[in-house]
């Protein structure tokens, strides 16, 4: 289990990280398009602030990843769940407010930009996704092992 904590933490901070980084490609200088960091930094987007979106993104990652790599615990699959959620969900608040992050008539310049950004996440994702499911099916066994042991010696004999 502690594995998949310390495989969720680091993961989530390598992605974090690429992600900034193809987020200021994109950014051009001035040049190019915010729209990513919008997407990647979600909810930290809903601030505005660049400077929060670019530093807190790898932050933020790291700790879904500690989440996602936790989900043996039922505490972490709840927070983990709400986290994404609220990711989500502020991402398209992000990305419709216009400003920095929601200028989307821009983005239609840069495809090939766009479509390299939005697979690194996408596969970041689905490894996230991934880290989480097999950390909470992980812990099945033993949750339902000891389910029933309790319920064995709570039993009278006969």
């Amino acid at each position: 289990m502690r594995s998949n904590v310390s495989l969720g933490v680091i993961g989530g901070l390598v992605y974090g990280v690429l992600l900034a980084v193809i987020a200021f490609g994109d950014a051009d200088n001035g040049k190019g398009t915010y729209v990513m960091l919008g997407l990647f930094s979600s909810p930290l987007g809903l601030a505005r602030s660049l400077t929060l979106a670019f530093v807190g993104t790898p932050i933020l990652w790291a700790l879904l990843g500690t989440l996602a790599g936790s989900a043996h615990h039922t505490w972490a699959r709840v927070a983990f769940i709400f986290g994404m959620l609220i990711h989500y969900g502020a991402a398209v608040l992000v990305l419709t407010q216009g400003g920095y992050f929601g200028d989307l008539d821009h983005v239609l310049k840069y495809p090939d930009s766009m479509l390299l950004a939005l697979g690194a996440y996408l596969i970041g994702q689905i490894a996230l996704w991934t880290l989480y499911t097999v950390s909470w099916l992980t812990q099945l066994p033993i949750e339902l092992s000891e389910q029933l042991a309790s319920e064995s010696s709570a039993q009278p004999t006969v």
